[in-house]
């Protein structure tokens, strides 16, 4: 059993290194090939170790994708029902914020335009967090910017001109990953509890936000 358990980490770890390895490609134009992954895979191990030495805030960490899937069913079930409850909040967020960062400036192709019309980009997703009270405060604008790519290539998006950009189905996935990354590390660190508790705490901090904005909390408190 301790054996199975071992092999299951070290499976995550190495998807976890292959994701990282996808991103670094995207991010230096390089086409994915087979030959030599496994020595680029440790170039990539040194190339972290080296990172961590360099960071210049403690808080500030490697950013990577959490694997819902490896979590306990009853916490991922919790988690889905606690997305679905506030459907229309994280609806009127991607509505209420999309395309307006977005210039229509030197653009003929309507087709391209349409698209972005159905998007949000990293400017937005930091604004909804600047008047949320959740950047700077809980997170940086390059954690943000490494949340989006990654979930651009976990959603097989990496050829796409616009890695920097979110469908909502993608910005669906990107709410529990800002909460656990948010709420993994001081100054509120529920990294030891369920994953909906780090879900939970991010919503609590949009409402409190909306409320000290002068705004109504309405869909907060009763979301249906």
């Amino acid at each position: 059993m301790e054996e199975q358990k071992q092999r299951k980490k070290q499976d995550v770890r190495d998807r976890q290194l292959q994701e990282e390895l996808k991103k670094r490609r995207v991010e230096m134009g390089v086409q994915s090939n087979i030959k030599g992954v496994k020595q680029e895979l440790k170039a990539l191990i040194f190339k972290e170790d080296e990172s961590a030495r360099k960071i210049k805030n403690p808080t500030e960490k490697q950013v990577q994708l959490v694997d819902l899937m490896e979590e306990e069913d009853r916490d991922r079930e919790i988690l889905n029902a606690f997305m679905k409850k506030y459907a229309k909040i994280w609806k009127f967020m991607f509505q209420r914020y999309a395309n307006q960062a977005y210039s229509t400036k030197g653009k003929k192709d309507f087709d391209d335009m349409g698209r972005k019309t159905e998007q949000i980009n990293l400017a937005e997703v930091t604004k909804i967090l600047k008047e949320h009270n959740t950047f700077p405060n809980l997170i940086s604008k390059d954690e943000i910017s490494s949340l989006i790519r990654l979930i651009n290539i976990h959603s097989n998006q990496e050829n796409s001109n616009d890695i920097a950009m979110l469908d909502y189905g993608q910005f669906l996935q990107l709410i529990p990953q800002l909460a656990l990354l948010c709420f993994s590390r001081p100054p509120i660190d529920k990294s030891h509890l369920p994953p909906v508790e780090s879900l939970r705490a991010l919503l609590q901090q949009w409402e409190d936000a909306t409320r000290a904005r002068g705004k109504s909390t309405q869909l907060f408190e009763d979301p249906d």
